[in-house]
């Protein structure tokens, strides 16, 4: 289960006219507690709301700490600019 406030990855799924399919990965975080493979809503840094399908749980995070880098203190000097 990931909880509510999590910074997750979701991915939405669009068709063109052409029939081709286009995937796009949006991060943000999370509005509500749900479980990877689910749709839900998430709060991008840039203040929109976006829905997909949740692909990872802290993947940022993830990812980061082998640079020993702290996402949660790059994140909240982004929240204060």
């Amino acid at each position: 289960m990931i909880k509510k406030g999590t910074f997750i990855e979701v991915k939405i799924v669009h068709h063109n006219e052409n029939k081709n399919t286009v995937n796009v990965f949006l991060r943000g975080n999370c509005l509500r507690s749900c479980k990877v493979g689910e749709y839900t809503e998430i709060l991008t840094t840039t203040g929109h709301i976006a829905g997909g399908i949740v692909s990872e749980n802290n993947f940022f995070y993830a990812s980061l700490a082998a640079n020993s880098k702290n996402i949660q203190g790059i994140l909240f000097i982004r929240e204060k600019r």
